[in-house]
């Protein structure tokens, strides 16, 4: 039997203005919002992913996140540079080189 799982990926983006531009064919509608207002939404406070989610995003934030870091090394499979992707905390102190 297969077992199906999910696999997410979360990034964090600069807005290049915050003028919105809603695509109706995309989305029905679109809106920034203060960041204490989207936290306290039903919608986040229900769903233990999404508040995981949203707390990872602030602590990126607040700059108490790196994220995943990447470390390239030489594969021996291909004989090619490949990237190690890993998660990095600022309290690890690690001396790995970042791409």
């Amino acid at each position: 039997m297969w077992s199906l799982s999910d696999i997410l990926f979360i990034c964090t983006l600069k807005p290049l203005s915050f003028d919105i531009s809603v695509d109706e064919s995309e989305i029905e509608a679109a809106q920034w919002m203060p960041l204490d207002e989207f936290i306290n939404q039903p919608f986040h406070q229900e769903d233990e992913m999404r508040k995981a989610i949203v707390d990872i995003c602030i602590a990126r934030y607040q700059k108490c996140y790196t994220g995943f870091g990447a470390y390239q090394v030489m594969s021996k499979l291909d004989n090619r540079v490949a990237c190690l992707y890993f998660q990095d905390t600022l309290e690890s102190g690690s001396s790995w080189v970042r791409s």
